[in-house]
């Protein structure tokens, strides 16, 4: 069964657009509506022209399709500093960063920019990673432990905004292809295939939440 979906997709970025709606007056302030897509890569030395080769071009046409403003940070060429994330007077510059790389791009990389910016109310959506660094782990509430097939039936966990839509056309198939096996550590799982969590989501701090979504291939947004 094909369970991911762009209206999904669209309706998490909704929900970490919103999420400032739960804090107080005082810190009510609108986020930059801007996205930042991290990628492992990019075929096109120049970064300039994204093409069907590769991996993220869906996700990046969707973005386009939706009228949403992104840059993309690629990790074969760029670090991800306090540069990319902050403005020069310290406010975020990102309302929420997608990030789609997967190992072993960003083993040796420092992410302490990307906790910094979580705290300073920049969102996080996880797509097709095993987010072994600790940084990510502990954004996202969840521990990679190991890849795995099962032809377990999918189900959808609590009602949410996220989900919501989802509710009466979700049911329950059968998938064996390759999927990504976590453990929550504080996230609440919102789908699963038997025990193991496909759709998560944390909120590490008052003004932000980060979403991972376990696909085994960004084609099947």
């Amino acid at each position: 069964m094909r369970l991911y979906s762009g209206r999904l997709f669209f309706v998490a970025l909704l929900f970490l657009g919103a999420i400032q709606g739960q804090t107080t007056p005082k810190s009510c302030l609108l986020k930059p509506y801007r996205v930042l897509v991290v990628v492992s890569d990019w075929g096109d030395p120049a970064s300039q022209v994204i093409s069907e080769k590769d991996a993220f071009q869906p996700v990046a046409a969707l973005l386009k399709a939706w009228s949403v403003p992104f840059d993309i940070l690629r990790l074969d060429q760029q670090n991800l500093g306090a540069s990319y994330l902050f403005e020069r007077s310290g406010a975020a510059r990102y309302g929420t960063i997608l990030w789609l790389a997967d190992l072993p791009s960003y083993a040796a990389k420092n992410l302490a920019a990307l906790t910094e910016a979580v705290q300073q109310g920049t969102s996080i959506i996880v797509a097709a990673s095993r987010f072994t660094d600790p940084a990510l782990e502990q954004i996202l509430g969840i521990h990679y432990k190991a890849d795995y097939r099962a032809p377990n039936p999918v189900l959808r966990g609590p009602v949410h905004f996220i989900t919501r839509e989802l509710t009466d056309d979700l049911k329950p198939g059968y998938e064996q292809s390759l999927h990504i096996w976590v453990e929550c550590r504080g996230a609440q799982a919102l789908i699963s295939q038997g025990r193991h969590p496909v759709l998560t989501v944390y909120q590490p701090s008052l003004d932000t939440a980060a979403v991972w979504i376990g696909l085994p291939d960004l084609r099947a947004l």
